[in-house]
């Protein structure tokens, strides 16, 4: 799994305190799932795993993530994250 560990994101400008990693699933030979893991910022090997599950047509999962559930939240200028 530490080939899908996220060590830096594009825009940033500050250092993250917990691991996230991000990469993809085999659904079947032709489709794969992404999954983003954050691990929780307080005890990540005992505290509970949330599965969050979002979108539908037009909406994202990854908008969900950024703007419901996430450690991140992006500002409004688009330029950088919270």
């Amino acid at each position: 799994m530490d080939t899908d560990r996220v060590v830096n994101l594009p825009g940033l400008t500050f250092e993250i305190n917990f691991n996230q990693y991000s990469g993809y699933l085999n659904g079947s030979s032709t489709h794969q799932l992404h999954y983003w893991l954050v691990e929780s910022q307080n005890s990540p090997s005992t505290a509970p795993l949330l599965l969050w599950l979002n979108g539908g047509p037009g909406s994202s999962s990854i908008w969900g993530m950024l703007t419901e559930n996430g450690p991140f939240r992006p500002n409004k200028d688009g330029k950088d994250a919270l």
